[in-house]
């Protein structure tokens, strides 16, 4: 018994012996992954600060942007960015983000695709009054759709039904329209700017103007003016127009394009069809008092919709209703693993 007894001792020191080398080299293991994961997090760190910073860079003076690469420390450990261009010179120009950061012996990679893409101007949405507008909607409302709709055609991004000044009242408007106004809030979409926006809104209205009038001037065939004009009686049914009196619509009628009111203009959409009376943008700057007509009077069955397309088609003529932003596309990550 003395024997198994002793037996039975050495095995169990073995035993011991074997289970606390396993014990510390987990031990060892999970030091060393830990101390690895925290290598990557601060190798992606460093990556992720550089490439904002490219994308910043990129974003402010993309139109100059050339092939670059640029290092240098950064919190204990090393960054290099990069931009290589593709297509230079050119609308298709894309600029290619490389950001790496290496912290000890572990080196992380960001990469994004910077792009510039055209787009129309936020001072557009289905409505944009710079000034007070009188709205009046009569008979049947609206139907086949909303009287107004922010809600893209073309497409692309959706916009406010209805922009007013700061001091309207909104309640009053969409009693008015009885809600059918669409667009990016849920209900009835008609807003009001903060006092700030709407200075912006009333200069882009005036250097909006003052290019019809220069493109007008200088003959171009794409200004039509209205002074107390309606659409069925013209030929026209596409293009800027410019309304400096009353605009009338009947049945369907539509205008493609680009509607703007000035401040002695008024619009009444008569009864009839389903279609979108003006299908682009209606911009009216408004704050004229009328003795017996509203500056908007919509008399059911008709509507207006926002749709980029048929207002980028006059960026030629007008340059400021086209907006520029630059994008990133295909961003990705990851550790460099070594070959």
């Amino acid at each position: 018994m003395g024997k198994y007894a002793l037996l039975l001792a050495f095995a169990s020191a073995l035993g011991l012996a074997y289970f606390a080398q396993q014990s510390n080299q987990t031990s060892q293991d999970t030091s060393q992954d830990q101390a690895q994961r925290q290598e990557t997090v601060i190798a992606r760190q460093i990556a992720r600060s550089a490439f904002n910073d490219g994308v910043s860079e990129v974003q402010r003076e993309f139109s100059g942007v050339t092939d670059k690469s640029t290092s240098g420390t950064y919190e204990q450990g090393e960054y290099r960015l990069e931009y290589s261009v593709s297509n230079a010179g050119t609308e298709n120009k894309s600029v290619l983000i490389t950001a790496e950061g290496t912290y000890d012996e572990t080196t992380y990679r960001i990469q994004g695709r910077a792009q510039q893409r055209s787009q129309v101007s936020s001072l557009f949405n289905g409505i944009t009054a710079s000034g007070l507008v009188t709205f009046q909607v009569k008979g049947g409302g609206c139907s086949g759709g909303p009287c107004v709709s922010g809600v893209d055609a073309g497409g692309g991004e959706t916009r406010h039904g209805i922009t007013l000044p700061n001091s309207a009242d909104t309640d009053q408007v969409c009693d008015e329209f009885d809600n059918e106004v669409e667009g990016i809030e849920d209900g009835c979409d008609v807003v009001s700017r903060s006092e700030k926006r709407d200075d912006w809104v009333e200069k882009k209205m005036g250097e909006l103007e003052d290019e019809i009038l220069s493109a007008k001037e200088n003959g171009s065939s794409k200004i039509v003016e209205c002074d107390g004009c309606s659409l069925d009686k013209m030929e026209e049914d596409s293009g800027i127009l410019y309304v400096t009196g009353e605009l009338t619509f009947n049945g369907d009628r539509t205008w493609k394009g680009i509607v703007y009111v000035d401040s002695f203009g008024s619009i009444r959409i008569n009864g009839g069809g389903g279609e979108r009376n003006i299908n682009g943008g209606l911009l009216m700057e408004g704050a004229t008092e009328y003795d017996d007509d509203e500056d908007f009077d919509m008399r059911g069955g008709n509507r207006v919709k926002y749709n980029t397309e048929n207002i980028k088609e006059y960026i030629d003529v007008l340059p400021s209703i086209e907006s520029k932003s630059v994008q990133i596309a295909d961003r990705s990550g990851g550790v460099v693993r070594s070959e």
